[in-house]
Formats: structure tokens, sequence, C-alpha cells
């Protein structure tokens, strides 16, 4: 039977791929052969596999969460702010990762670090996140 409760330890991992080019520049999506549609035979890249753990959301987190990314104008309308929404989901959530930099050194998953990902990947991230979990957290 499916508990109707978020236990301490589930969780849920995001995989992504990323490709980089001899000038530097970065694709990223959760798919390999998406993300080889997306790059030029011309060229040759580095692809390298990533993995990130998250725990599951719980109704506290969703609270959590809202008070950063919703808030109300002298007027009454309602302002959301998504990309707030999928960097606090990023920090929120975040267990683990498999980063690392470009000398191969293991980056710690801290919110500075999470605050200097490329948006690309940060995108990717966020964008799974929301498939792991529903939309929930939006």
């Amino acid at each position: 039977m499916q508990s109707l409760f978020i236990g301490k330890d589930d969780e849920f991992v995001v995989d992504f791929v990323v490709a980089t080019d001899e000038q530097g520049t970065i694709w990223c999506d959760i798919k390999e052969d998406v993300l080889k549609e997306m790059l030029s035979e011309e060229k040759e890249y580095e692809i390298k596999h990533y993995s990130a753990t998250f725990r599951q959301p719980s109704f506290h987190d969703t609270i959590d969460l809202y008070d950063d990314v919703f808030s109300i104008t002298d007027s009454s309308s309602l302002q959301v702010n998504p990309l707030m929404a999928r960097y606090k989901k990023i920090v929120l959530l975040i267990k683990n990762w498999d980063l690392t930099d470009k000398e191969g050194n293991k980056i710690s998953p801290t919110e500075e670090n999470i605050r200097n990902l490329h948006p690309f990947i940060a995108s990717v991230i966020g964008i799974k996140i929301d498939l792991e979990t529903g939309g929930l957290l939006t």
C-alpha cells in the first residue's frame, strides 16, 4: 500500500547529459539521443553523463517555495517568478550530485554552487524535477 506521507528517505534521481564543444559552448538534455540531434556533425564534443539526487517534496516544501516565488502587488495581483521557482526547487530538494569542476574535482551541491550552474543545466534539472513531481511545486 502506498503511504500518504513523504518519508525522509523518499527520493528521485535526475540523470542528464552535457555536451561541450572546443569553444566551451554547452548543450544539455535528459536524453543523449535528443542531445546529439542538437549538435553539429562538423564539430567534436566532449559528452558526459551526470546525475543529481533529490528528496521527494512534502507539503511543507510547497509552503516554503510559495513564500519565495509568489508575491502580491499593491493592486492585489499575484506575481510569479518562474526562474526563482526553478532555483528554489533545486536548492530546497537537492541531496547530492556528481558534478565536477574543470579539473574533475567533485563539487558539493551547495546553494552557492547551484547559483553558479550554467543556465542550460539548471533548466534541464528544473524541468526534470517538474516531471518527477508532477509539477507539484510550480
